[in-house]
């Protein structure tokens, strides 16, 4: 297998439907129109991911959820936003939420 994945872990995540994941209370607040939560994003890393990649590229860096999804696995990530508005929600969600896990 080439994730990191255990079977069972596998099964579980390769369901069409996942259920159990919400935004958290920050990311609702942020009233993005196009977020989703960021632990999705480390489930979607965890199952799909080659072992050896270390690199996450999101060409519609949005709100940031790809690049948070992916430093919360331990893996670097270049955004890339053209409404600087959407671009600055992304970097203050990083730096803040940074700051507190850090």
């Amino acid at each position: 297998m080439a994730t990191k994945l255990d079977g069972r872990t596998w099964l579980r995540y390769s369901i069409s439907v996942w259920d159990d994941i919400e935004k958290s209370p920050e990311e609702k607040a942020l009233n993005h129109p196009a977020m989703y939560p960021s632990a999705l994003v480390s489930r979607l890393l965890e199952a799909y991911l080659r072992r050896d990649t270390g690199w996450v590229l999101d060409p519609f860096l949005g709100s940031g959820s790809t690049l948070i999804g992916a430093r919360d696995m331990g893996l670097c990530g270049i955004g890339i936003e053209v409404v600087p508005e959407f671009a600055q929600m992304a970097l203050d969600r990083l730096t803040t939420q940074r700051s507190l896990f850090s």
